[in-house]
């Protein structure tokens, strides 16, 4: 009976978080006030809280009380690789996602992408040419070109995964520009035919360069063995 009365007080915060009606920082009543609120015992709203705390939703301090605590999404991002990294999740399994959200993201950006996306999405590619022969500068603007590509979607859940991805296979292909220096030029070739085609509005276009793009890394992850 109790499991059920503090799962209606989380489901209850949980609604009012995602609606807005709680942010971040917020000050939640004390357990006494909240007990009245929901006729239950304070035993029941200190079980709550202590479900909402450990879903990373409310932060307790001893004291003064239990606030709201939206991740941001670079912790959940963090979070997110951590539990792919400790998984079974081989390599090629994890390149594979990042082909389909890559994909994804392509096929809606063309159709949905403003004169300032492509603006924005151009003024990391030169960024990308002046930092070419510096691996740890392109690296990051190569991430940052991705981001932006989910961005211009509109769908933040996208952006959010795509870093994650990008990030997770990052790791494993940091060592490509080493081995294989021209890599950045070819990645430069094909961010210009992603920026083309989203001005173009060919989603064709789109999706062979970032085929190209995913592909070529498994191709030379492969030779790396």
């Amino acid at each position: 009976m109790n499991k059920f009365l503090y799962n209606t007080i989380v489901e209850d915060l949980e609604l009012k978080i995602k609606q807005g009606e709680l942010t971040d920082g917020v000050r939640l009543p004390s357990e006494r006030l909240m007990a009245e609120k929901y006729n239950v015992s304070r035993n029941v709203v200190r079980e709550a809280f202590k479900v909402m705390s450990e879903k990373g939703l409310v932060e307790i301090y001893t004291g003064r009380g239990a606030y709201i605590s939206i991740p941001k999404e670079d912790v959940i991002s963090t979070k997110l690789r951590e539990a792919i990294s400790i998984s079974k999740s081989n390599f090629y399994e994890i390149l594979e996602v990042r082909k389909m959200l890559e994909e994804a993201v392509a096929r809606k950006v063309v159709k949905v992408a403003t004169e300032q996306n492509i603006r924005d999405l151009e003024e990391i590619y030169n960024r990308l040419e002046l930092s070419i022969k510096d691996t740890v500068k392109f690296e990051k603007e190569d991430i940052n070109f991705h981001i932006e590509l989910a961005k211009c979607t509109g769908n933040s859940t996208l952006g959010l995964l795509i870093d994650t991805f990008n990030k997770i296979s990052g790791e494993k292909l940091y060592k490509l520009h080493y081995v294989y220096p021209d890599r950045a030029e070819k990645a430069q070739k094909e961010h210009k035919a992603m920026i083309e085609a989203i001005r173009d509005r060919d989603e064709k276009k789109i999706i062979k360069a970032v085929d190209s793009h995913i592909n070529c890394l498994a191709l030379e992850m492969e030779m790396l063995k």
